[in-house]
């Protein structure tokens, strides 16, 4: 689940091409879901504005459920070997997906997670405030995850600072998540680009090989 750019700069969606061949090149089918009201998509962004971290990711399921329903409907798709990858708040949805344990889905790749909700103060010390709601909401999602994850930050992200991504990371392995942490170093918030690509090919192929997406060559 990509975090599209306004209707009116569509050709800025060009911006993931990168990472979307970087799968195809594995063989993989790739779907691209644009959130709402973004791209050409239906409705409001402000569907996903909810109270709460874990209330926004939710909202932001019920979309990534409807589109596997979709997905498992081709003839050319294998309906159990699905992997959710998401870049900003489609990270976020990506991990609150993994805690709906959505069928076949096994395994999903955190870009940057992120996400806006109403209840964060815009002022003072709301980034403190804000990674501290989203500890406390990775505590709970990992209590219902049965898949594992890879998560990859930048280490200048300004939305999470390191030691707020380790935190995140840490609780959500201590209350029973699954998952890696790849922090990028002189990386901003765009993790997808092919900059970025460079740094994190090797561990995400070979998440990929673990979790039984793909196979080594020659292994058929």
């Amino acid at each position: 689940m990509a975090h599209f750019p306004p209707k009116k700069n569509l050709n800025a969606c060009k911006a993931f091409d990168s990472i979307k061949n970087f799968f195809l090149k594995e063989g993989l089918v790739v779907a691209q879901l644009s959130r709402r009201g973004a791209g050409l998509s239906e409705g409001s962004e402000m569907d996903e504005y909810k109270m709460t971290p874990i209330e926004s990711g939710m909202e932001m399921v019920k979309d990534i459920r409807q589109a596997l329903i979709y997905m498992k409907s081709k003839s050319y798709t294998n309906k159990n070997k699905f992997v959710i990858g998401g870049h900003s708040q489609g990270g976020w949805a990506a991990l609150a997906a993994a805690s709906s344990n959505l069928k076949g889905v096994k395994c999903v790749i955190n870009f940057s997670g992120a996400v806006n909700y109403r209840k964060r103060p815009q002022a003072g010390d709301w980034a403190h405030k804000a990674n501290f709601d989203f500890i406390q909401a990775c505590k709970k999602l990992a209590q219902t995850t049965k898949v594992s994850s890879l998560w990859i930050y930048g280490d200048k992200d300004k939305n999470h600072k390191e030691n707020d991504i380790k935190a995140m990371y840490l609780a959500y392995e201590q209350f029973g998540g699954k998952a890696d942490l790849l922090i990028l170093p002189n990386t901003e918030h765009n993790t997808i680009n092919s900059k970025a690509q460079k740094l994190w090919a090797k561990v995400c192929y070979e998440f990929l090989l673990k979790n039984k997406i793909i196979s080594e060559p020659g292994s058929d």
